[in-house]
């Protein structure tokens, strides 16, 4: 392997086998990137987030029983309690490790705009700034409105009591939006 480069970008050489490369051109096609932003979001992936899962323990699962066990848990506040517990001592973990200081700007970044999005609980995230100047935060889901309320309130959390701020929501059975005022 060859590695070259200055700056924010650097250049390797690798050997990757066919039927991968393959796999990669073919999703990179499918979601409109080049073959290189394929292979750069794959390897951030990888540090960013599975590298973590794998130090932490953390569980992936399928949709399906996802949905299961949020019908079996009746008392949503418990399910907020588990999930912030939890995920946010492990998003502080990660924010730590990697030296990165807990802003609005960070936690959009980090938390929303990856980790969340990575895990599965959105399917869609964008946010921009409204005509009176609030950052507007904006998810998008397949599990109903339970899970609009448990959403809102999780990621609202994080710039409510790490920062100080204060948000309203907005929900629908398939979206948050959430105000940081």
């Amino acid at each position: 392997m060859m590695v070259s480069g200055t700056g924010k970008k650097g250049t390797v050489n690798l050997a990757i086998d066919a039927s991968l490369l393959q796999e990669l051109r073919k999703e990179a096609s499918s979601q409109n990137l080049s073959l290189n932003a394929k292979i750069n979001l794959v390897l951030l992936k990888h540090v960013d987030f599975h590298r973590m899962n794998t130090d932490f323990g953390c569980v992936i699962h399928d949709p399906k029983v996802f949905l299961s066990i949020l019908d079996l848990i009746h008392d949503e506040s418990k399910i907020v309690e588990i999930f912030w517990n939890e995920g946010g001592s492990t998003v502080l973990s990660y924010f730590n490790h990697k030296n990165i200081r807990i802003t609005k700007e960070n936690i959009i970044k980090y938390l929303c705009e990856r980790i969340g999005i990575w895990t599965g609980h959105y399917s869609f995230f964008s946010h921009y700034t409204d005509s009176e100047g609030y950052t507007c935060l904006v998810f998008d889901h397949k599990f109903g409105i339970k899970w609009s309320r448990i959403l809102a309130d999780l990621h609202a959390r994080p710039f409510e009591r790490w920062l100080g701020l204060k948000t309203t929501t907005n929900i629908t059975s398939k979206t948050v939006v959430i105000k940081i005022l």
